[in-house]
């Protein structure tokens, strides 16, 4: 998947821009998976590089191959990622879900 995916919207509300993931989003990503304290789920803190990047992988070829996906949350006028949110239908998985991360605080 290229940087620019034109099929996938973004979206904007009165406060936030939701935006398709990209490479970009890897220190994001990073910087999600090191502060979370969790140590089970799909949202375990704990990775490898290679699973950071690979989580992120997924969700940029979920648009391709499914159609939706996670979006980028991030504050409107701003350029930081906060979080991410989006439908989700992981291979195996037995139905869609709306998944959602944010950023600790």
């Amino acid at each position: 998947m290229t940087e620019t995916t034109p099929h996938i919207p973004t979206l904007e509300t009165e406060r936030l821009t939701l935006r398709a993931p990209a490479a970009r989003d890897l220190a994001a990503y990073r910087a999600f998976y090191a502060a979370s304290d969790l140590t089970t789920g799909g949202y375990r803190g704990n990775r490898t590089e290679a699973e950071i990047t690979a989580i992120l992988d997924e969700d940029r070829a979920h648009w391709a191959t499914k159609g939706f996906g996670m979006f980028m949350l991030r504050l409107k006028g701003g350029s930081d990622v906060i979080g991410g949110a989006g439908l989700a239908h992981p291979d195996g998985w037995p139905s869609r879900e709306l998944t959602w991360w944010l950023m600790p605080a």
